[in-house]
Parts: structure tokens; sequence; C-alpha cells
């Protein structure tokens, strides 16, 4: 489409048919649309609104381990299951 309508960016799709586009299904790409018919503010407000419905995410921490012998390692195992 050659209109302001928010197709700008989506060559190669299908426009209105709903055909899956670059792995995209249907809906996926029927919500980008109606995301790319909203203002920049308005999609910010949606993605805090949607943030603040969902609620706090738990950042996920990574560890590096060493063990000095494999019974420690699995003692850690065997604990490190009851504490979750």
């Amino acid at each position: 489409s050659s209109g302001s309508s928010g197709s700008s960016g989506s060559s190669g799709s299908s426009g209105s048919s709903g055909t899956p586009v670059a792995g995209l299904g249907s809906y996926r790409l029927d919500q980008l649309q109606r995301d790319m018919k909203l203002t920049p503010e308005q999609r910010v407000l949606a993605a805090e609104e949607t943030l603040h419905q969902v609620g706090p995410l738990r950042p996920r921490r990574h560890h590096v381990l060493a063990f000095d012998r494999y019974e420690d390692f699995l003692d850690w195992k065997k604990f490190s299951g009851i504490r979750r």
C-alpha cells in the first residue's frame, strides 16, 4: 500500500490478506499493523500499561561456580533444588 496507514517497513508482506509473512502469523501481523497506527507516544504508554499488568520481572542472575570435588557439586545440585 502507498497510503499512510502504517504499512511502511512491511515490504514483502501480504498486506490485508492475512497470510503469514516471514514467520509471522496472521494474528501477530494484525497486531503489528494496529500498533503502527498509534503514535510513538501511544505505543510507549501502551507498553508501560502492559508492563504494569504483567508485574515486575525477576532479573536472571548468572553464576560461575567451581567445585573442588565432584561430590561437592552433587551436594550443591541436591540442595539447590530445595531452595527454589
